[in-house]
């Protein structure tokens, strides 16, 4: 029997929907409900389904040569999990991205295992299609286990989890290599939990005294009366170069008078970011960050930017690149700078002891009123 060259497929477990190409024998849905689905899966396939910054949950594996693999031996490493099905079509043309991939990292710096959950896969099935189109790195057969915990129902699912064992970035469906490359860069950084949440708009920001990378000591406090845009990078991560870029252009629309910028790493030692400073960076404050300020800041992501307006009150702090177009509107607003409301406390004023005052008046001239009704009657 000739085979049509797209087929919708009902799996044993989920109502997925796949795409097969050639003699692969299977059968066509006939249910209207498989046909629902894929039509959502045709506009949803590369949708994200795992919130970042979650710990990866760990877990041990054989792998189809003998060895084995457990997730939280390669914290320091950069991980990435490949899961597959070895009759989808998707899943075969992603590991020649996945090759070149490879190719292009070491293996201190990347650790790469490909996955089937599947429980139409054998053993034998994940071996074949490794040294049928796979690369040099672990292929294993896993269980219900790691499949739940990944809430692995479409394949190809790609995670990436940083040095750390954070989830990085989790994505259904085919990606270029070029852009795996660019999420396993910043997967170097590592996420570290803050210890404090983020500041709100209007908190007052965290005060510090650093070195800057020249010697010379500041204070966030000094610069009040001037907009302060806070830039926490590290010299690893690829998103923090285009930040830079922004703040250059910032830079070129307002003087340091106006607006002082202080790039901070977390993580660079003095002479990397001197170093770092003069191919990449602007004119102006550069200091490593020696006091835990990313607790202080609650920064989870890199670049983090925290805009101060004049007064030293929080303007916005974004976990992510800020387009200057963004930083202008912020910058102007954090000139007028916030004024909180005056504390009536500090003046001698009870509000609660003069608020019950009144109400026992009002209860009493109630009292009273009606007394003097009573008493006309």
């Amino acid at each position: 029997m000739k085979h049509q060259p797209f087929q919708l497929v009902k799996t044993n477990k989920y109502p997925l929907v796949e795409f097969h190409f050639g003699g692969k024998g299977l059968k066509a849905s006939r249910t209207l409900s498989c046909i629902l689905v894929a039509i959502f899966l045709l506009g949803t396939f590369t949708m994200n389904v795992v919130s970042e910054k979650e710990l990866a949950p760990d877990f041990t594996v054989d792998d189809v040569d003998g060895g084995t693999f457990t997730l939280s031996d390669n914290r320091g490493k950069v991980v990435f999990i490949d899961f597959l099905y070895t009759d989808c079509a998707h899943c075969v043309s992603i590991q020649e991205e996945l090759k070149k991939l490879r190719g292009n990292f070491t293996e201190q710096e990347l650790v790469m295992i490909s996955i089937s959950t599947d429980d139409r896969d054998s053993v034998a099935d994940v071996s074949d299609f490794k040294y049928t189109y796979g690369g040099n790195w672990q292929y294993a057969k896993g269980g219900l286990n790691i499949e739940m915990a990944y809430e692995i129902h479409y394949t190809p699912t790609e995670y990436i989890i940083d040095v750390n064992g954070y989830v990085y970035s989790s994505l259904v469906g085919y990606r270029e290599w070029g852009e795996l490359a660019d999420d396993i860069e910043a997967a170097k950084t590592g996420y570290v939990p803050p210890t404090n949440p983020p500041p709100n708009k209007r908190d007052l920001a965290p005060d510090f005294t650093l070195v800057d990378v020249d010697g010379n000591i500041f204070t966030l406090s000094d610069y009040q009366g001037r907009v302060v845009i806070i830039d926490f990078f590290a010299i690893s991560c690829p998103q923090c170069y285009q930040m830079q870029q922004e703040l250059e252009d910032v830079r070129q629309v307002y003087s340091d008078e106006e607006v002082v910028i202080i790039s901070i790493s977390l993580i660079d030692t003095n002479e990397e970011i001197r170093q770092h400073r003069s191919l990449h960076g602007g004119d102006w404050v550069y200091a490593r960050d020696d006091q835990a300020l990313n607790a202080s800041y609650g920064v989870y992501r890199l670049p983090t930017e925290c805009v101060i307006d004049v007064n030293g009150y929080i303007q916005s702090c974004t976990a992510d690149i800020v387009a200057s177009e963004e930083l202008v509107i912020d910058i102007e607003d954090a000139k007028t700078g916030y004024e909180p409301p005056p504390d009536d406390s500090e003046h001698g004023i009870n509000w609660f002891f003069i608020l019950t005052i009144i109400a026992v008046f009002m209860v009493l001239a109630v009292i009273l009123i009606w007394w003097g009704l009573r008493k006309k009657q």
